[in-house]
């Protein structure tokens, strides 16, 4: 009889420890539901940007990074007056266009030239010899006729720029007269001025002098010629 009774109080706590799991299973997978279905999705920031900015495409692109033309100025000149054009080159180093490009288009190979002015006095152009010696100038050429007759050169070049530093390199040997511009022999030719902005352009018409024949910028898109810079 207590053996019986033992038996079914065993029996009776192990029902008791299964409805126990089965009730706190039950409870977890609830409350594990209840959590997921009201979690709210992720939001990303960053991907939310990248749909609100317009799409660009690749001609927009190219067009955007496509550098703006510069301004190209275009004039004939008559002719290789050096007056003329010292004065002119003058005129556009002190408006500080020195990083500008002029550019001589003409056929002849070596449009520019440095040069000591003319010495009309016999014991003048003697000294100016004697000075060309003590420089250890070499290239040079006494001009006998011609509206640059009595000067003296002292060297042609392809470029503006190789003669301009040139004539500074002959400057800090002593030679303060020496000068540098395009050779007077060169006849009729055109001149080709590349800026960097529409105000430069603007500034550099206001000293042209009027012997300088306006063209269109295609005329001087081709052709060879010696740039100033």
């Amino acid at each position: 009889m207590g053996g019986q009774k033992s038996s079914g109080s065993r029996r009776l706590a192990l029902l008791l420890l299964l409805a126990n799991v089965l009730v706190a299973g039950a409870f977890l997978g609830w409350q594990s539901w209840s959590e997921r279905s009201v979690r709210l999705p992720e939001f990303n920031a960053d991907k939310v940007r990248l749909l609100d900015q317009p799409r660009v495409g690749k001609t927009e692109v190219a067009r955007q990074r496509q550098p703006s033309k510069l301004p190209i100025l275009c004039y004939r000149a008559g002719s290789a007056d050096p007056a003329r054009l010292n004065a002119l080159l003058m005129q556009l180093e002190q408006l500080g266009l020195g990083g500008e490009r002029l550019v001589l288009l003409t056929d002849v190979a070596l449009p520019w030239w440095v040069y000591w002015p003319p010495e009309y006095e016999p014991a003048r152009r003697q000294a100016v010899q004697q000075q060309f010696a003590q420089a250890g100038v070499k290239d040079l050429l006494p001009i006998t006729r011609g509206p640059m007759a009595q000067s003296y050169s002292l060297g042609m070049f392809p470029t503006g720029g190789q003669a301009r530093a040139h004539r500074d390199l002959l400057r800090q040997k002593g030679l303060e007269k020496a000068e540098y511009g395009p050779r007077s022999t060169l006849g009729t030719f055109r001149l080709k001025l590349e800026l960097t902005s529409e105000d430069s352009a603007q500034s550099v018409k206001t000293v042209l002098p009027d012997w300088l024949e306006s063209l269109p910028e295609a005329a001087c898109g081709n052709g060879s010629g010696g740039g100033a810079g």
